[in-house]
């Protein structure tokens, strides 16, 4: 799923995305459809990864990308069940032996539930690194 040692997230063989990836970089990819670069940018179609299905959003902060939303969509969960989906990210990262909240160099893994927006999903946030 994600290198742990450098947070890229091979999405599929056109696209891999992690830090120093920037919205430029993606204005380059078949993904890009005159999307704008201050809200969430969603890939507009499920993405195999490592055998699982997901809904891929991408967001960034000041041309550079922030966080990467993955929405497992392998099982219909209805709107009012929404917080089972948390439990089987929380189960996925687990696969990978990640924790969530867990920490790294570049950034941070977290199976998050939003209330709000009644929406679970795997975040992969990241660090702002100096001299980019």
């Amino acid at each position: 799923m994600i290198n742990l040692k450098n947070g890229n997230l091979k999405v599929n063989e056109n696209l891999e995305i992690g830090s120093g990836f920037c919205f430029d970089d993606f204005k380059q990819t078949p993904y890009y459809k005159n999307h704008d670069s201050l809200r969430m940018v969603y890939l507009n179609e499920k993405q195999e990864i490592d055998g699982r299905n997901y809904m891929v959003g991408l967001f960034f902060r000041e041309n550079s990308l922030y966080l990467i939303s993955l929405v497992n969509c392998d099982i219909e969960i209805f709107a009012v069940e929404e917080r089972k989906r948390e439990q089987v990210h929380d189960d996925i990262l687990k696969r990978y032996g990640i924790e969530s909240g867990q920490r790294f160099c570049w950034g941070t893994v977290v199976s998050d539930y939003d209330v709000r927006g009644n929406v679970s999903s795997i975040n992969i946030i990241y660090e702002k690194i100096e001299n980019e």
